[in-house]
């Protein structure tokens, strides 16, 4: 590799990470934190140790079972694009789709899944149409920054994707099947079994489409009404997760993820035809011993990870393959210090190996992580305080030191407030460094700072009948040596030259009221973010100061459901504001509306049970296009019917 670690700033990093280490196991005492009520918790979730009690500070969002199922036959970008504060940059129902948060771009945002990242080291991003939701029982996002717990990449924020279960629940069995516009039509069906000793589960998911929807062509006069040409998907997924109690202190965890995706590129609304094609292979295998006692719990945890992709395109004459391998192993301790304090450290190493037909060579990259993270808690739980700190060594490079301080104030039961301050970085892709032609191998990463200040207000009626929530969270992030791309020498080549400023405020709100027999669910979630080129590329850069092509300033996502006995009726809005589409902000996408509805009824049959549904998508019609280009479709529906059978 060209690139060496420098002694000095290595031994400097390292000298940091002790002290802070030092300061950890010497400083905080505290008073709330009951180990063993963090113990006992019914539902077994497969995830690291520090994903629970260390996001002091942080705004998280959860989205509940409704939620999930008015989106179950949807993506996980759908989901987040609806339910949350996120802009998905979605080039067309069934293919690619990235997210964008606080205006990041999607390579500085980390999708995780078990605790692993499943990013692709090649592209640094996730494409999360690629994502079925009905994998997933326990979804939550944390914006912000987040690279002192799970490292490179963790700019703008985190997706956790976990499943949730329980042991000694018997046998229980889901199958389900779905029609829709263009061609649609998926089949999923789920087994699980848990004694007391064992719980596992299989999933299977099969989707295809024609996807030859109607669209109003924007590129010719008087917008003419064409149909969609190539962009048929076929996807099928399979999923097992296992876990084991050996005995009331060890468990023993294994899952497998295997997906195979064939699509067709559909062409732009500037093209006549396309022959592209793009399939996608991806298999991920996890395991995980835990060893959980009164007063500590330790992890081993391993992971291997490859993702195929095939791109051909015989028009031009473009035949692409990549392969990546991804190995990663990790030892994670947690400790209950006195009562109510908790510090987790642990070590992490991954190795990448990636072959690519633009590469020269195969890749082999390997990083060490080591981290350590400190909750407690003052005041009978009132203040809850947070520290944490990582520092990577790379055979490719020097990566930066990474820290986090966090707090949560209870001003009142029913007023918390809470404040993050991060530092972040990303290292480039392989993409980045290695491409031919253009791959520059002495990127430097990109690193920054962030800041969040939020206040929520949430109360629950005595009988529990009413309950709302309300949050709202300022943040403020600002990036050095950001990647760009930019032509070089007849070819594109990436440059460490952008400076981004992004803030802005989030809120997040939620109230229902239950009446009777009938339960009313109110969701309001909104964005405001400005980010902006804050350094000239020339004299003449007309992208300085000016917002950042496809972040939208304005988004909202609002949504109300009544549920009445078995019957549930949901209604969604989403607004996208304006996105521009040149860095000097002269050419843009207009703002769209899109409105959907979601139906359901629920036919209990002794220990079966009967789900019919019906969603319509884009209910008004609207005309609207989310990247430059691309069509998105007009109105269409997705029906189809669940049966559910649990023995207990």
């Amino acid at each position: 590799m060209p690139e060496v670690i420098h002694a000095t700033t290595m031994n400097c990093n390292i000298v940091k990470f002790t002290i802070l280490c030092l300061l950890l196991s010497t400083g905080l005492s505290a008073q709330n934190t009951e180990p063993d009520t963090v113990l006992n918790l019914k539902d077994v979730t497969i995830a690291a140790l520090r994903q629970k009690d260390f996001s002091n500070g942080m705004s998280t969002q959860h989205f509940d079972s409704i939620q999930r199922k008015s989106y179950q036959l949807s993506s996980l970008a759908e989901l987040l694009g609806g339910e949350s504060g996120m802009f998905i940059k979605s080039y067309g129902i069934g293919n690619i789709a990235t997210a964008t948060m606080r205006g990041s771009n999607a390579t500085q945002t980390t999708v995780l899944w078990n605790g692993f990242s499943i990013n692709n080291p090649m592209l640094g991003q996730t494409d999360l149409s690629l994502v079925p939701i009905t994998f997933n029982d326990n979804i939550s996002i944390e914006p912000g920054g987040g690279s002192a717990l799970w490292g490179s990449g963790a700019v703008g924020g985190v997706v956790h994707l976990n499943s949730s279960s329980q042991f000694d629940k018997g046998w229980s069995l889901k199958a389900g099947a779905a029609l829709g516009s263009f061609g649609f039509s998926q089949q999923n069906a789920q087994v699980n079994f848990s004694n007391k000793n064992w719980i596992t589960s299989l999933k299977f998911f099969n989707e295809q489409a024609e996807n030859d929807f109607f669209f109003h062509n924007h590129s010719i006069a008087d917008n003419p009404l064409q149909k969609q040409k190539h962009a048929s998907t076929q996807a099928i997924s399979l999923m097992n997760e296992n876990i084991y109690r050996v005995n009331d202190k060890n468990k023993i965890s294994m899952a497998v993820w295997w997906q195979n995706n064939n699509r067709q590129v559909p062409p732009t609304i500037m093209q006549q035809t396309s022959e592209a094609i793009q399939i996608d292979k991806t298999l991920r295998l996890t395991a995980q011993w835990t060893h959980t006692n009164l007063f500590s719990s330790y992890a081993l945890r391993s992971a291997w990870f490859t993702d195929i992709i095939n791109y051909e395109d015989d028009l031009s004459n473009i035949s692409s393959n990549s392969n990546v391998q991804s190995w990663i192993t990790e030892a994670e301790g947690k400790w209950y210090v006195g009562k109510h304090r908790i510090i987790s450290a642990g070590i992490n190493n991954t190795l990448n190996i990636a072959d690519a037909d633009n590469f020269s060579e195969k890749i082999n990259e390997n990083r060490i992580a080591l981290f350590i993270t400190e909750s407690a808690s003052f005041f009978k739980g009132k203040l809850r305080p947070l520290v944490a700190a990582r520092q990577e060594f790379a055979t490719s490079g020097y990566h930066p030191f990474t820290w986090t301080a966090g707090i949560e104030y209870v001003l009142i039961p029913k007023v918390i407030l809470k404040a993050n301050v991060s530092s972040v970085f990303r290292q480039p892709t392989l993409n980045d460094k290695y491409w031919v032609p253009g791959g520059n191998p002495d990127l430097k990463p990109e690193k920054g700072r962030t800041a969040d200040a939020g206040i929520e207000f949430r109360q629950t009626s005595q009988n529990q009948r009413l309950q709302w929530r309300i949050s709202a969270t300022l943040f403020d992030r600002q990036m050095n040596n950001q990647i760009i791309w930019l032509p070089a020498d007849n070819f594109w080549k990436p440059q460490n030259l952008q400076q981004v400023w992004s803030r802005g405020i989030e809120s997040n709100s939620t109230a229902s009221i239950r009446i009777q027999s009938f339960k009313l669910i109110g969701q309001l979630t909104t964005a405001y973010t400005l980010a902006t080129n804050q350094k000239k590329l020339s004299d003449n850069d007309a992208s300085y100061h000016k917002q950042l092509i496809y972040v939208p300033m304005y988004n909202a996502n609002a949504s109300f459901a009544i549920q009445y006995r078995q019957f549930l009726l949901r209604y969604s809005y989403q607004y996208t504001g304006y996105r521009y589409t040149s860095s000097d902000n002269k050419e843009y996408l207009t703002p769209y509306h899109l409105h959907s509805l979601y139906i359901s009824y629920s036919i209990p049959i002794k220990k079966v049970s009967v789900d019919l549904f019906l969603r319509i998508n884009n209910l008004f019609d609207e005309d609207y296009y989310v990247m430059q280009n691309k069509p998105m479709p007009l109105r269409y529906f997705r029906t189809g019917m669940n049966i559910n059978f649990n023995n207990k």
